[in-house]
């Protein structure tokens, strides 16, 4: 099976009013796949729209509306499963991990991997 999947990091809302068309015409290209990072409830909003015949991964976590989400073409995907699990690192507080330093162990966690 051939399948189009496109990546998008949206940039939070920044700029939001001058990338929406942009973004509006990048989905016409209608992706099978569309995996997104730096997600907003109006920018879910804008996808769903574009792309009605997509339906995507959602749940209880903050994660699935405000950080990144997977859309997929109904038409030729089932859903089977999705869900979200602890990376055993915080977030928020900068650096890569939300550590606050690029090269030290993620705080929450002494047995953490160091940041690379």
């Amino acid at each position: 099976m051939r399948f189009t999947a496109m990546s998008v990091n949206l940039w939070n809302t920044q700029r939001w009013p001058a990338r929406e068309a942009p973004l509006r015409t990048l989905l016409a290209r209608s992706p099978d796949v569309l995996c997104v990072q730096e997600l907003r409830p109006e920018l879910a909003a804008t996808i769903t729209e574009v792309l009605p015949q997509h339906r995507r991964g959602a749940g209880d976590e903050r994660a699935w509306t405000h950080e990144g989400n997977v859309w997929w073409d109904e038409a030729r995907f089932a859903h089977v499963a999705h869900g979200a699990a602890p990376s055993g690192r915080s977030s928020g507080t900068g650096g890569c991990c939300g550590c606050g330093s690029p090269t030290a162990p993620a705080a929450s966690s002494s047995s953490s991997p160091p940041c690379t």
